[in-house]
């Protein structure tokens, strides 16, 4: 059952001795995100377990280029960088054998528009985001 919700994004970094810096982050008011929850949970445990020890510094820069890339396309409503930016090296390239249909839901959601999908850990779960419907 599709759910709308305007609720205010924002962007929470770690600063320095670890205190968070909250801004307010821009969204595009054209972009739709959806976001589907599956009827199964992965173990924070077991995700964490599927992740490297380190990762180089090349794909260390890209993910940070690509955290720019999300940010810049956000509030412009760019598909091709939102497209780049959520194409994830981090965490989907070790997870995604952990999530039944990853690879079947990610191509349904850019056959119906979206510019990426991707999974991500949030509590207990795994959620499916799927972002910014082409204009």
């Amino acid at each position: 059952m599709p759910i709308t919700l305007n609720l205010p994004s924002v962007l929470a970094v770690p600063g320095p001795e670890g205190v968070l810096t909250v801004a307010p982050l821009e969204v595009h008011a054209s972009l739709v995100l959806v976001f589907a929850v599956p009827d199964f949970a992965v173990e924070t445990e077991q995700a964490r377990a599927a992740l490297p020890s380190s990762v180089s510094h090349r794909t260390a820069a890209t993910a940070a280029a690509k955290a720019a890339a999300l940010v810049a396309g956000l509030a412009r409503a760019d598909a091709q960088l939102l497209a780049a930016a959520l194409d994830d090296v981090l965490h989907a390239p070790h997870r995604r054998s952990l999530v039944r249909g990853y690879d079947a839901v990610t191509a349904a959601a850019r056959t119906a528009g979206a510019c990426v999908g991707r999974a991500r850990r949030d509590g207990g779960d795994l959620r499916h985001r799927a972002a910014c419907e082409p204009l």
